[in-house]
Parts: C-alpha cells; structure tokens; sequence
C-alpha cells in the first residue's frame, strides 16, 4: 500500500470538524457509498441514488429495478450500463411479479430472447396478465 488511505475512509473528511467528531457519522457515509447500498437505491425507485453515485452497482441493480417494476430507472439502467445487464434473468424476475410493462419493454428491445422461463416464472406466481400478454396480440406490435 502507498500509504493513501482508502476512497470510502477519506471521504468523511469532506464534512465539517464537528460532524467528524461524531463517532456514527464516518460510518453512516461510508454505509451510503457502498455498492450494495446503491443496489438498495435501485430497489426502491431512488434514481438520484444512481445518478450521484453513477459507478459501484451491479448487475442486481437491473433485476431489482426489473422485479419492483421501476420502468424509469430499468430503461436509465440500459441506456448508461447495457453491458452489465442479464436480459433473461431481469425478464424472468420482472414477470414473476407481474411487471408486464418491464415485459414488455424487455421484449420489443431484444425479441430474440427466449421467453420460456419468463413465462413460467408468471404463471408459477399466478401473474396471469404476464401469462395473457403472451398472446399473438401483444407480441406483434411492430
């Protein structure tokens, strides 16, 4: 080591002498900066989370947005990181909870998935709009 003292222990020392001084404080930032942190901000529909701390999130961050239905920020997620997302993975959480717009979304950008698992994982979960959208109907907008 060199001697530089990690990004995430510096940090802190942006704040004010007297926050400094408060013992639960430095942690609480730390906590804040975390990748898994950020993924929790996904999670719960906190894009600004993702916007001020744009790097240090993973690929969960995808199926979180997927799976609670968080359209803007799956959409926000594609357009900046496409390279870390898991297209299956994120359609089959979104349709096991019943997210057809995510579904849907999902479908018109790559058509070409297999959409098998997908469809199992809402009918196992009793999505039956998920399982109603595969029809002729839906599928063939373009």
């Amino acid at each position: 080591m060199s001697g530089t003292p990690p990004l995430l222990t510096s940090v802190f020392r942006c704040l004010p002498v007297d926050l400094q001084a408060i013992p639960h404080i430095p942690q609480c930032v730390n906590g804040f900066l975390m990748p898994e942190t950020i993924d929790a901000a996904v999670y719960n529909d906190l894009q600004a989370g993702i916007r001020v701390y744009v790097e240090g999130y993973s690929a969960e961050a995808f199926v979180g947005a997927a799976a609670n239905g968080h359209l803007d920020v799956f959409i926000w997620l594609y357009e900046n990181y496409r390279r870390l997302g898991h297209p299956i993975d994120e359609m089959v959480a979104a349709a096991g909870h019943g997210r057809l717009q995510v579904v849907k979304s999902i479908v018109i950008w790559l058509p070409f998935l297999d959409c098998d698992l997908a469809l199992r994982a809402a009918a196992a979960s009793g999505h039956l709009a998920v399982v109603d959208g595969w029809t002729y109907k839906l599928w063939t907008h373009h």
